[in-house]
């Protein structure tokens, strides 16, 4: 019951960060939407990070293989998506540049470390 639980919290997020993508395409920087090139990256690294946890948590004999699928299937949309409004986006759209950086570069760096540690 707990893969269950797991593999729908995972599917959900993606799900979720996919639709965020999608909104983006269609007018690239406003609101709702994606900000800029580095809200794209956090948002992939977290989408793969959450497939490898599931994977790790997940007993793949319990939840049917169509499961995993969607959950490929949602994060490749996801870097469809990103890849066709990447030109569109600034790298970083913040007042705060410095801080803006540094909050990507730590939210990448702990997605890659978590998705290596899991592997």
């Amino acid at each position: 019951m707990v893969a269950w639980i797991l593999i729908a919290v995972v599917l959900f997020l993606i799900g979720a960060t996919t639709v965020q993508l999608a909104r983006t395409r269609r007018a690239a920087g406003q609101r709702g939407g994606v900000r800029d090139r580095g809200e794209i990256l956090t948002v992939l690294t977290t989408d793969v990070t959450l497939l490898v946890l599931a994977r790790a948590l997940v007993d793949w004999n319990v939840v049917p293989w169509p499961l995993w699928l969607v959950g490929l299937a949602l994060t490749a949309a996801a870097v469809l998506l990103g890849g066709m409004i990447w030109d569109r986006l600034p790298w970083i759209a913040s007042a705060r540049r410095p801080l803006r950086i540094a909050s990507v570069t730590a939210q990448v760096a702990i997605a890659v470390a978590a998705t290596a540690v899991l592997l």
